[in-house]
């Protein structure tokens, strides 16, 4: 096999955003690109699955069903352990990519490039009324400009960045969820830790995994993925101001996940609560436990007080945890991260006319993701 590209999907019961990725690959004619799907759908939704894919019959498809009850990183091991290709890119089952990236990836492997990370507009599904923007944002997507301009990471700079986020902040950092990686460099990740995501929350862990593990790494400025918000992913959660859980309540998360929660990290799941657990856990599981203890834990706790207030009296025990002497710190990181979320809301709100392209009202992702391929010409 001479596979480039596989193209991994963990999915469990959203065939009705899955399929629009199923009927988009199957009108790809390229023989070096393939589909996995690894499904914890329940059966009546796996039954539905296996025949709509029936229907398509290519060859390139390969899907696997497991009717045990899997976590989300368990489910993204399988996804990315049956892929063959030479890159891996992890999607959601409601996001897209390009058909260009098949040929990009050809270009990467001659270049020996290990991970690559590109523009990632944004498509909102029309199952999601933003909080701050409601009805107006639904159903929405926004060409980015692009320039197709290359430029090799910094690693160093990148980790820095990472330890002073306190691991809360995925960043630039590379990744195989929404990012390509070699499946070389996963299978190394994989050797010492026993998992491809080895932390709760599968897209940081992976990427701190791959921030140490890379030689080589590229941002290419073109929009080649498309990351989805529907009404039933987190980034959609998010985004509707629901994104926060009692940990034994959260069913995607490991086993006894409660358990084996740090102490410095506030008892409750958000999605800064989740990356900075499982930046702790990854980042031990790769051996790497004196990089843990440095970590900023005063931006951590700075940005849960900005993001989760609703948790206040569980973030004010780990700050007391963390010593009151730290408070000026927490409050200085707590101006610093508000003052960059007003200017992010009052840059979008007055962004002069003709440096943004058009918001466009569309009803759903294959939609998008022609207007993309018809823009950008490999």
């Amino acid at each position: 096999m001479n596979i480039i590209l596989s193209i991994v999907v963990p999915t469990k019961n959203r065939i009705s955003y899955l399929k629009y990725i199923i009927d988009y690959f199957a009108e790809i004619a390229d023989t070096d690109v393939e589909l996995v799907i690894q499904d914890n759908s329940d059966k009546t939704t796996a039954d539905e699955l296996q025949e709509y894919l029936g229907k398509v019959e290519d060859q390139r498809v390969i899907y696997k069903h497991s009717d045990k009850s899997l976590s989300q990183k368990e489910n993204c091991d399988l996804a990315i352990h049956q892929a063959n290709g030479y890159y891996v890119l992890m999607l959601g089952d409601d996001d897209i990519f390009s058909k260009h990236l098949i040929e990009y990836c050809r270009v990467w492997r001659e270049r020996k490039i290990d991970a690559v990370l590109t523009k990632r507009p944004v498509y909102i599904w029309p199952d999601v009324t933003p909080r701050l923007y409601k009805s107006k944002l639904s159903s929405t997507f926004q060409l980015p400009r692009y320039t197709s301009k290359e430029t090799l990471f910094d690693l160093d700079a990148l980790k820095r960045k990472f330890i002073n986020s306190g691991g809360v902040e995925i960043g630039d950092m590379p990744r195989v969820y929404h990012g390509v990686a070699a499946k070389d460099s996963l299978s190394e990740i994989y050797k010492v830790t026993g998992s491809y995501c080895p932390g709760p929350s599968p897209d940081i862990a992976n990427a701190i995994s791959l921030l140490y593990t890379v030689k080589s790494f590229l941002y290419v400025d073109l929009p080649l993925v498309v990351s989805g918000q529907c009404i039933k992913s987190a980034a959609g959660k998010g985004s509707q101001g629901e994104h926060y859980e009692e940990i034994e309540s959260v069913k995607q998360l490991p086993k006894n996940q409660s358990s084996k929660w740090f102490k410095h990290i506030p008892f409750y799941w958000s999605g800064k609560t989740i990356y900075a657990q499982s930046s702790v856990e990854a980042l031990i599981n790769l051996k790497l436990q004196h990089i843990a203890d440095t970590l900023n834990r005063e931006y951590l706790l700075a940005s849960c007080l900005v993001f989760d207030s609703k948790y206040l009296e569980r973030i004010m025990k780990c700050v007391r945890l963390n010593g009151l002497g730290n408070l000026p710190k927490i409050m200085f990181y707590y101006s610093c991260i508000w003052s960059n979320r007003l200017s992010v809301h009052i840059f979008r709100a007055f962004k002069p006319k003709d440096e943004v392209s058009k918001i466009q009202k569309i009803n759903n992702i294959r939609d998008v993701i022609d207007i993309i391929d018809t823009n950008i010409q490999p």
